[in-house]
Parts: structure tokens; sequence; C-alpha cells
């Protein structure tokens, strides 16, 4: 059932992140940094509304990196995250209104432990919301602590 579900998460970030680049502004859609990633090219994204709230944050991939991603061979040993296939997505400075500042990617041909759930190739997504000025942490901890209240309210 997670793979299923992990499957059609997937499925629904790509089919959702292949809008064009000129819809990108009438749709409110706002791109993160590009990064290379194998033969193709990868990057965050937020989708705003009309008074600045985020609806949608995800992360594309081009066919292209898909396409050129290496697969392992599933030796004896092989579960371990390669920093070489690694990289961190930054996000548009739109998305600061979400409670993240950018994503950890990594690719793992041979999968991970535990091998019936995560043994087969795949990529890791993990979003980040670390701080490192703790005057800076404050005040986004009392800034986000506000937006979660005002997303609770219904939209005018």
């Amino acid at each position: 059932m997670k793979n299923f579900i992990s499957l059609a998460l997937s499925a629904a970030i790509l089919l959702v992140s292949c809008t064009k680049d000129h819809d990108n502004a009438k749709n409110r859609i706002f791109k993160g940094p590009e990064q290379q990633v194998y033969q193709g090219k990868s990057w965050t994204w937020v989708q705003l509304d009309k008074f600045d709230k985020p609806e949608r944050l995800g992360i594309t991939l081009t066919d292209a990196a898909l396409n050129s991603v290496p697969v392992g061979d599933h030796g004896e040993g092989d579960h371990d995250h390669d920093h070489e296939a690694s990289w961190t997505l930054q996000f548009h400075p739109k998305a600061s209104v979400t409670p993240f500042n950018h994503v950890g990617m990594g690719w793992n041909p041979n999968g991970h432990e535990p091998e019936t759930i995560y043994g087969k190739p795949h990529f890791d997504f993990h979003f980040y919301k670390i701080i490192n000025n703790r005057e800076e942490k404050r005040k986004n901890e009392a800034r986000r602590k506000n937006e979660l209240k005002e997303w609770g309210k219904p939209s005018a």
C-alpha cells in the first residue's frame, strides 16, 4: 500500500509540474533555481493563491534527469546513501511563506533498508526547515505560528 501511495504521489507531482514556463506567472507558480541532476535538471516550485498563501509545493525532475539515473546491480552491501548522488534544492524567495527553506534530494540506485519497502531504485526527498541564526529562527517561528492560524481560516 505504501508503494502505491508513493507512486501515486510521485505521478501527481510530475503531472502537476508539467506546465509551460509562460503559464507559471499566470498561475502564480514560482520556480526555484535549477540544479543539474545527471543529464537533466531539477528544481522546486511553489504555487501561491491571490493572497500569497501557498496552495501547492513541489519538485520537478526533467525527463532527461529521470532517464539518465544509474541503476545499481543490487550487490551485497550496496544499500548506502551515496553523497555524490545528493542535491540541495533551494526554493524561490516567494516560498518563504511556507515552513520549508530547502529540499534534500538523493538518488538511491540500489534502494536501501528496509529491503521489503525501499529496496528498489528510487529518489528520496526531504523537506527541511533548518535555520542557523537564532534570532532569525525566533522571528520565523513567530511568523509561522501566525501563518498556521491564518491557513485554517476560510479564504475570502
